[in-house]
Parts: structure tokens; C-alpha cells; sequence
């Protein structure tokens, strides 16, 4: 189900620039997106930190991919997690997950015109389009070193400005190239059923349905013998099944983490309050990072930019 979303031309959504990143292709694929100004962002700290100070109502970001897993720096960003802006803490906690946003990711290698895989030496992409085409790349361009990009098209600048023709680029499937670029070679991901889930965020408290599952982060003054289950007792007392419980490192020391926990529920369902309060009177610091929407999220189909759709890519 979508959530309905302000229409005042005002209202805007932020995403991982510039065009024609997935988080982009995310926005123009979502009715409810596309029909708001949009505004890239140079990483995920700046879009938290211009949701933080309202310059951007709503924002896009990845949160989880079905082969690589949770997005980590995202979930730490909402969690409260260095940033790298000067984002006032009081003004980062009212970011919030408003739901979910699925897309199928399938994904092709782009290089100099006549380049080879087997002769490239860099392969870029964003860290989780990498992983998903490492076992491709490993066999077919055997000799590249695999050097991480804040996003996809920031991966396709970087092998236009190779003249040698030794550096290449992960991208999504049909993505917007350039005239001096070709696609190597088609379908490189791991699994070709692999999706990813992103989120949208938002300050704003969306309207309840009655299907939500609920997000937080929960934080301990110290590790000791027993943490987690100090973590997990309240929710076996209430009688609340767990979706998700993931462990994330605090940045503060090795060994040091936080827990990512996600349950069918509102947080202000009474079983969730009182489980809530437990966890207080346990000393463990909780951050509801927002809620998803039951039982689907919205499975929107990809397209490409608009700039590309009118200029397509002599890609071969």
C-alpha cells in the first residue's frame, strides 16, 4: 500500500544523486514520488541531514538487498550514527521510516568502446551492486581491482575518465550512459531474482493502517554476559514475534554494538509501549527508527531518467 504524500509543489524528496542512480530510478518509478521536486544529494548523510533541517520533506535511501544483506550505513544514520554533517541530534531523531520501496535489481558492466573485461584493471560501482556481481567479475575480468563508489553513475563519471579504456563500471541494467560508453556484458549479478528494498523517510508521522511493522535501534550501557537476552525477554513476555534482530558495531569500541529489531506492530499498540517502557527500566536506550506498511511494500517498475528516455545511449 502507498502512502499518500503532500502535494503542495513545495513539497520535495530527496535522493542519491546525480541522475540515474537506482535511488533515482526508485523516485521516478513511484507515483507518489514522482509527482514532487526532486533533489539529489552527494551521499546519504546530507540527505538525512537536509531531512533533519526540512530543506527536503521526503528522502529515498537503500535499506536491504535479498543477496547482500542490510545497507549498514543507512540503518546507522537513522539509528543516529555518524552522519558526517553538522545535523543537530534532536533534529535527526525526527527522521523516521515511512515505508518500504521494492524493486528488482539486475545489472550490466559499461567501459570504453572495444574494451575488454579480461584486460580492465578497475571495476567500480556503489559496495552492494559490487557484491552482487563478484563471483561474475572474478571469472570474466579477473585482473581488476573492485573500488567502491557512492553510487552508480558517480562509477560510470569514473570510467569516463579513464582513457585507457582499463576502467569499467557496475550499473543497473539500461542505465543512462554516455556515447563514449558500451555495455561489456549483460546480467553479471549473482541471482537473477535479487531485489532491493528501499526506504522512504520522512518527518511527518504517517497515517496509521493497521498493518505496520515497527523499526527500532536499541543501545546498552555496557556489554555484559546476557545482553541480548536482556534485549529480548520483554518482547517473549508480551507475546511479540520478532521479523528481524540484527547486531551493528557502535563505532565506540570493538565489540561495542547496537540491536536493529523489527516486529508486526505499531509503537503505540499497547503490547509495544509496555515493552518499550521495559526496556527503559532496563537501562537500554530505544530509538523508533519508524515503521513499514503490511503486509507488501509497493513493488513500483523501474524506469530511466527522463533526460535518458529523450537522449537513449548508443550503447552496444
Amino acid at each position: 500500500m502507498t502512502t499518500t504524500l503532500k502535494s503542495a509543489p513545495a513539497v520535495s524528496v530527496g535522493y542519491l544523486g546525480p541522475a540515474g542512480t537506482f535511488t533515482h530510478r526508485i523516485v521516478l518509478a513511484d507515483p507518489a514520488l514522482a509527482a514532487l521536486r526532486h533533489v539529489p544529494c552527494a551521499d546519504p548523510g546530507e540527505l538525512v541531514a537536509r531531512l533533519g533541517d526540512g530543506s527536503v520533506t521526503y528522502g529515498v535511501l537503500a535499506w536491504e538487498n535479498s543477496v547482500a544483506g542490510l545497507v549498514g550505513p543507512t540503518a546507522d544514520l537513522l539509528a543516529g550514527l555518524g552522519t558526517g554533517k553538522a545535523v543537530d541530534r534532536s533534529e535527526r531523531s525526527q527522521v523516521r521510516l515511512h515505508r518500504d520501496v521494492v524493486i528488482p535489481v539486475r545489472f550490466q558492466l559499461v567501459g570504453r568502446h572495444g574494451a575488454s573485461p579480461e584486460a580492465l584493471r578497475t571495476v567500480s560501482s556503489h559496495p552492494h551492486a559490487l557484491d552482487q556481481c563478484r563471483a561474475w567479475l572474478a571469472e570474466h575480468a579477473p585482473r581488476s581491482s573492485l573500488v567502491s563508489a557512492p553510487s552508480t553513475t558517480a562509477a560510470l563519471e569514473l570510467a569516463l575518465s579513464d582513457p585507457t579504456g582499463r576502467t569499467a563500471a557496475v550499473t543497473p541494467m539500461a542505465a543512462r550512459a554516455s556515447p563514449l560508453l558500451s555495455v561489456l556484458a549483460d546480467d553479471i549479478g549473482e541471482t537473477a531474482a535479487a531485489e532491493t528494498r528501499f526506504v522512504v523517510l520522512g518527518r511527518d508521522e504517517p497515517a496509521r493502517t493497521g498493518r505496520e511493522r515497527t523499526v527500532i535501534a536499541c543501545f546498552q550501557q555496557r556489554d555484559r554476559p546476557g545482553s541480548l537476552m536482556t534485549v529480548l525477554e520483554p518482547f517473549a513476555g508480551a507475546g511479540i514475534d520478532l521479523l528481524r534482530i540484527e547486531s551493528r558495531p557502535t563505532r565506540d569500541g570493538l565489540g561495542r554494538f547496537y540491536f536493529l529489531i523489527e516486529w508486526r506492530g505499531h509503537p503505540d499498540d499497547q503490547p509495544s509501549r509496555a515493552v518499550l517502557r521495559e526496556l527503559a527500566e532496563r537501562a537500554v536506550r530505544v530509538r523508533v527508527l519508524g515503521t513499514f506498511d503490511e503486509p507488501n511494500p509497493s513493488r513500483p517498475t523501474p524506469s530511466r531518467p527522463a533526460a535518458a528516455r529523450r537522449s537513449p545511449a548508443p550503447l552496444s
